[in-house]
This record gives C-alpha cells, structure tokens and sequence, in this order.
C-alpha cells in the first residue's frame, strides 16, 4: 500500500477547488478577497410547511364536521367492520383506488379523500407518518414530514355517525358538506 500516494492525491483534489473557486471568483466579477458572511439563525428558515390552501365555499358551514378532541378516536367508542366500512366507501367516492382493512382511498367531485374507520386511526396516522396538531377555530389537522425540514398539512373531518374519518387536501366547503350530506342535503 502506497499511503504518500493517497496523501498527495487529496492534495491535488484540495489544490483544484481552491482553483475553481478563484476562477468562479474571477469569472463572477467577484476579486478574491471578497467575503461571504453568513446569514444569522434568526434569518434562516427553520421549516417549510406546506399549507392548507384558502377555503372556498365558505358560506358552507363543515364545523360540524372537524375534529376538535383526540379523544374521538383515540379512544373510539365502536368497532367498524370490514363489511361497513366498504359500504360507506362505496356509498360516498365517485371511484376506489385502494383498499385496506380500515381504510379506504378514493375520489370525490375529482378531489382524493380517504375514509379510515375510527377505530384504526391512530394505527392509520403513524403507519403514513402523520401527527396530528392543534390547530385554530378550524380544529385539528394532520402534519407529516416530507424530508428535510418539509411538512405536509392535511384536514381531516368526522363523519356524523362516529364510525369514519375523513382525510382530504379538498378545500371547497361545498363538496365536503356534499360529501357527509349527500348532493340533496341528506344524510
């Protein structure tokens, strides 16, 4: 093994990014003695949140519908079965695009909604990397680390009866009052 000739390999690897950067310098207009400061903790950005978008619709009233207490399903007061869950699926998404034991995905008037059964949602939320996050008059939503420092926001509804929760990047407050109510206003 040849150590000296590692040692000045890196050397000429040092010795040509000192000469790029003189020459980026050079080109740029900038002499070489220029100084970069870096900009202070205060002004760098610590996250990026992706955020809901503007509702629509907002004449619309879906209060009733948002989750304001963990407790809703964190200890669920029924067990939703296969069997009802897929009927409640079929009976509210326009199409299904996949399926599982408590949860549903699908769409809705062109937007992407998935139903999850109460009594699998804080299972559903860690297995798709969600937490959920006080939020404001809105109630709670759910956040999920995208990587880096970047997070998804995401609403999520309840269904009247207890049994569903729903969640969905859709910000037009008629469709989701449509998609709990019915086109007719019906349960």
């Amino acid at each position: 093994m040849n150590i000296p000739e590692k040692h000045i390999y890196k050397k000429q690897i040092y010795v040509f990014a000192a000469a790029m950067t003189v020459l980026a310098a050079t080109l740029s207009g900038c002499g070489t003695d220029t100084h970069v400061t870096e900009t202070s903790q205060q002004e760098r950005p610590t996250s990026v949140v992706y955020t809901l978008s503007e509702q629509e619709n907002k004449d619309y009233d879906v209060s009733i519908y948002r989750i304001t207490n963990r407790s809703f399903y964190e200890e669920p007061q029924t067990a939703v079965t296969k069997d009802q869950l897929k009927e409640y699926a079929g009976s509210k998404l326009d199409t299904i695009t996949q399926t599982a034991d408590k949860y549903y995905v699908g769409t809705y008037q062109n937007y992407e909604f998935t139903i999850v059964a109460v009594d699998g949602f804080s299972e559903w939320i860690t297995s798709m990397g969600y937490s959920d996050r006080n939020g404001n008059e809105d109630g709670l939503y759910l956040q999920r680390h995208l990587g880096n420092l970047e997070y998804e926001t995401t609403d999520y509804f309840k269904d009247p009866s207890g049994k569903f929760l729903i969640v969905t990047q859709c910000r037009d407050n008629k469709v989701i009052c449509e998609f709990f109510e019915g086109m007719n206003g019906q349960y």
